[in-house]
């Protein structure tokens, strides 16, 4: 990485976190989970707004090739590694064994009815999806129910970590039946 490459790539972490902190205490203010602040702080400085108003900059500030953004991407990857190992080891298994059936049901409603309704709606709905299933709609169908299935598990985790509930019995049985979603789900995809 040259001198340069170095600069931009602390240049994005310093914009990005800036952004993340500014608009996770924005949200924090009017009572709502930072995270999503952070979210839609990534998707102003991205291509969706920024990008799309100042084009050259975004690309200048966020190249989507070269050396600062496979650094970028690098530490984007092990940030959420790190967060979601984190979340793990406040995982109480005993807590979670003593709520088997709440999880068993909530985890099976949480995926059977989002399941049922991306089936359905390609099934209902077939002029929306024209071109989209390539000839295969029935494949498309079982595709759009199992997305629906997957659940955001960090997003989860992080409300939870910053409302102070991951430890309860709910927030523990929350992310269990949301973790048996994602084991499944992503098995399915």
């Amino acid at each position: 990485m040259s001198n340069n490459d170095f600069v931009l790539f602390f240049l994005q972490l310093a914009l990005m976190v800036a952004a993340a902190l500014a608009a996770g205490a924005v949200m924090r203010r009017i009572r709502q989970p930072a995270i999503l602040g952070e979210i839609l702080a990534g998707i102003f400085i991205g291509p969706t707004i920024f990008g799309a108003v100042f084009p050259e900059t975004q690309l200048l500030l966020f190249p989507k090739s070269g050396d600062p953004a496979v650094a970028r991407e690098a530490v984007v990857k092990l940030g959420l590694l790190f967060f979601l190992f984190a979340a793990g080891m406040e995982i109480n298994l005993t807590a979670i064994s003593r709520h088997r059936k709440a999880i068993s049901l909530a985890s099976m409603l949480g995926m059977l009815v989002p399941f049922l309704a991306g089936v359905l709606m390609v099934v209902c709905l077939p002029e929306l999806w024209k071109g989209q299933a390539g000839g295969h709609s029935f494949i498309f169908a079982l595709f759009m129910g199992t997305a629906l299935c997957i659940t955001a598990l960090p997003v989860i985790v992080r409300i939870l970590l910053d409302y102070g509930l991951l430890k309860s019995e709910l927030g523990m049985t929350i992310v269990a039946a949301a973790t048996i979603n994602d084991i499944v789900g992503w098995g399915l995809f």
